[in-house]
C-alpha cells in the first residue's frame, strides 16, 4: 500500500509499505480523509522529533473498517469510524484515576506511533469510534480538534449565559468558537491574522477590545 511519510525536514513522499493486518484487538481501517494539523506542520518542519525517517504523518482520520481482529466486538467491517489518535494505556495510576490524557505510556499518532496519512491503518478497536450517520468525511475529520476544543470547555464548566474569552482563532479556536456560541455564551477571542478574525466573527464571537469590561 501507498503512504505519505516525511523523508527529512520540509520534504515528504509517497512510500511503499506493507499492508498492516489487524491484531485480536485491533481493526482495519481504510482512510477516506485525514486532516493536517498544527503538530503536523511542526513534524514537517523539523521542529518536533519523531523516531526516524521516513515517517508517516497525520492523526486526524477517519475512514472505513475492511477487517475485524479476532477478539473486537462492537465493531463491523463497512462501518465509518474516526480514529482517537492517543491510545492510552488504561491501566497506569493516571488512565485509573480517570486522566487519560495524561497516560504514562500514550502512543500519539503520528508522533511516536506512525500516522494515519495512509491507505490503511490497523487501530486499536476502542479508538475508532463510529462515525454519526449524516455527516460527510470533511465534516468527520474535523471532530477530533473539535473534540479538543469542547474538552476545554466542559473542564472550564462553560455554561449558556457566560462570557468566554478564546485566545487564538486557528482551527481548533475556531471550532471552540462554534461550540460555545452554540452552547449559548458570549463569546470574545483575541486574533492577530485578519482572515481568523474575519471567521471569528462570522461564527458569532466579538473581537475584545482593551476597554471591554
Amino acid at each position: 500500500m501507498e503512504a505519505l511519510a516525511l523523508v527529512e525536514p520540509g520534504r515528504v513522499e509517497v512510500v511503499e509499505r506493507p499492508d498492516p493486518v489487524p491484531a485480536p484487538s485491533e481493526v482495519l481501517v481504510r482512510m477516506t480523509g485525514v486532516g493536517i494539523c498544527g503538530s503536523d506542520l511542526s513534524v514537517f518542519d523539523g521542529h518536533r522529533e519523531v523516531p526516524g525517517t521516513p515517517w508517516v504523518l497525520g492523526h486526524e482520520g477517519v475512514g472505513e473498517i475492511v477487517a475485524l481482529g479476532s477478539e473486537v466486538t462492537g465493531r463491523r467491517v463497512g462501518q465509518r469510524v474516526v480514529v482517537e489518535p492517543n491510545y492510552c494505556c488504561f491501566t497506569c495510576a493516571s488512565c485509573r484515576a480517570g486522566f487519560t490524557s495524561g497516560c504514562e505510556n500514550r502512543k500519539i499518532v503520528g508522533i511516536n506511533v506512525p500516522g494515519l496519512l495512509a491507505e490503511r491503518v490497523a487501530v486499536p478497536a476502542p479508538f475508532a469510534w463510529p462515525a454519526p450517520d449524516g455527516l460527510a468525511t470533511d465534516e468527520l475529520v474535523c471532530l477530533e480538534p473539535y473534540t479538543v476544543g469542547a474538552a476545554a470547555s466542559r473542564r472550564a464548566g462553560a455554561r449558556p449565559g457566560q462570557r468566554a474569552l478564546v485566545v487564538g482563532t486557528g482551527s481548533t479556536g475556531l471550532l471552540l468558537v462554534v461550540h460555545l456560541v452554540e452552547a449559548g455564551l458570549e463569546v470574545w477571542f483575541v486574533e492577530p491574522t485578519a482572515d481568523r478574525a474575519e471567521i471569528a466573527v462570522e461564527l458569532g464571537a466579538r473581537p475584545f477590545e482593551d476597554d471591554d469590561d
